[in-house]
């Protein structure tokens, strides 16, 4: 479920990049040179379904930036980012993805291996290394990553 956010939603500053801790909340910080606009997405671990949404409005040198008066730490974030979707120039912008912070130091859940992970038709095939496509062997593959609950 989507909401968007009551929250007041500060500028914050560029860096450093990924989510920063201070006394009174949460400094978010996204590099994209491309992007036309950033949502913050942010949910509640007793109900990871449930997306508040804020536009990050903010831009400095390619960084989107935001600070989240009252956010703690473990708080479960993610980011949607908009722009232009042409895969054939190789601009991928998706906001129906919910993107996982590069710079984020733990990452909660697993990734589901279905193909609306994908911004892009999957096709099975058979590789010389006979790896074989199985979910385990996908889950495997991801075991270091993971997304806040599960991406839609």
């Amino acid at each position: 479920m989507k909401t968007t956010s009551n929250r007041t939603i500060l500028p914050g500053v560029r860096y450093p990049l990924g989510a920063t801790l201070a006394p009174d909340g949460v400094n978010f910080a996204l590099f994209s040179e491309n992007a036309t606009g950033v949502d913050l997405c942010l949910f509640d671990s007793s109900d990871p379904n449930k997306e508040e949404r804020a536009r990050m409005t903010e831009r400095t040198e390619h960084v989107w930036h935001c600070f989240v008066p009252g956010a703690r730490a473990g708080q479960l974030y993610g980011f949607r980012v908009h722009g232009l979707h042409k895969p054939a120039t190789g601009a991928r912008f998706n906001p129906a993805k919910l993107l996982l912070d590069p710079y984020a130091r733990a990452i909660a859940g697993e990734v589901e291996p279905v193909p609306a992970v994908f911004g892009y038709p999957t096709v099975r095939r058979r590789c010389r290394a006979r790896w074989s496509w199985t979910a385990r062997s996908i889950g495997a593959m991801t075991g270091r990553l993971g997304t806040i609950s599960r991406i839609p």
